[in-house]
């Protein structure tokens, strides 16, 4: 039995990852959750995978700006399970805004949900995981962290980097823990709804594919870092998406 824990579980990204799981490791597996203020969709997700695929499930609330509500689920999620062996450090947030109107506490609140708290969260679980000698992590990033310069969201761009960095950093110092990063570009999701189409179109232009991922594609990548396949890859970024240049 392998104990998930994907954080950001109730959005596009987070719920193509726990249905892939699910799929694949069915009844042995709890899948954990975490959601900051959409229980309902949580609750619906945990029960679709649960009729579904037979896995045991399981939600969690926290709000990742306040790091007091993250160390209430990680000490809620010890007493009651004793750990995770999956972590997927999915949850993130991102504020498009110019430099002008950016404000120190919008830069604070992002670095923390978008850093801070997967920091933390891999801290805290890797060394239960180092410890028992067996252990996975995903660290979800983006493009933005790499070679894609986005000005109107520079913290997000900066967290993302930060994250990348400390993929490889917790790798080395977590020897028995496979630790990874993705790193999509632009994907099909719900939060570019209300973005203008001929924007979104250009955008996908600027991509060799011509169109933006689905994130079933993303969770696939995702499987396969943490299953057995991938036993030997640790400190990797793996970009997903690639330019026309």
């Amino acid at each position: 039995m392998k104990n998930v824990l994907i954080t950001g579980g109730s959005g596009d990204l987070g719920k193509s990852i726990a249905y892939k799981i699910a799929e694949q490791l069915k009844n042995n597996c709890l899948i954990i959750l975490h959601y900051n203020s959409n229980k309902a969709k949580a609750e619906q997700v945990a029960n679709d995978i649960k009729n579904k695929y037979g896995c045991k499930t399981d939600i969690i609330n926290a709000n990742f700006k306040d790091i007091k509500s993250v160390e209430k689920m990680v000490s809620t999620i010890i007493e009651r399970f004793g750990g995770v062996d999956i972590l997927i450090n999915n949850a993130a947030m991102v504020v498009d805004t110019d430099v002008s109107e950016r404000t120190v506490q919008i830069f604070e609140e992002t670095l923390r949900c978008n850093l801070v708290v997967p920091f933390y969260l891999s801290k805290t679980f890797g060394s239960l995981m180092n410890k028992k000698g067996y252990g996975k992590i995903v660290n979800i990033s983006s493009t933005n962290g790499i070679d894609y310069n986005s000005p109107y969201s520079m913290d997000y761009d900066a967290s993302k980097a930060g994250l990348n960095s400390l993929t490889k950093n917790l790798a080395t110092t977590f020897n028995n823990v496979n630790i990874n990063c993705v790193c999509p570009h632009w994907m099909d999701t719900q939060m570019n709804a209300d973005l203008e189409p001929n924007f979104l179109e250009e955008e996908a232009s600027k991509i060799i594919k011509g169109r933006f991922a689905k994130t079933s594609e993303v969770a696939e990548l995702i499987w396969f870092l943490i299953s057995d396949n991938a036993e030997y890859l640790t400190g990797q970024i793996y970009s997903f998406g690639s330019y026309k240049y």
